[in-house]
């Protein structure tokens, strides 16, 4: 099952911001919260073996997914 969402966060809202959807990334791989965007998204990347192809949405999506993290 889903993890439950943390608190603060509405789980009605189903379409995370790309800002949201890299915390979790940055969260679950234990990456620096402050580390810009795309260098978050390189390294995790980088971190779990995966190409760095596509655009920088197809990264976090796929990401996302590798991580179960999509909603």
């Amino acid at each position: 099952p889903p993890a439950a969402a943390p608190a603060g966060v509405d789980s009605s809202v189903k379409q995370l911001t790309v800002k949201q959807k890299v915390e979790r990334i940055k969260e679950q791989l234990g990456l620096e919260a402050a580390m810009p965007i795309s260098t978050a998204v390189a390294a995790a990347l980088e971190s779990l073996g995966m190409s760095k192809t596509g655009s920088l949405a197809t990264q976090i999506d796929a990401l996302n997914s590798q991580l179960g993290l999509e909603e």
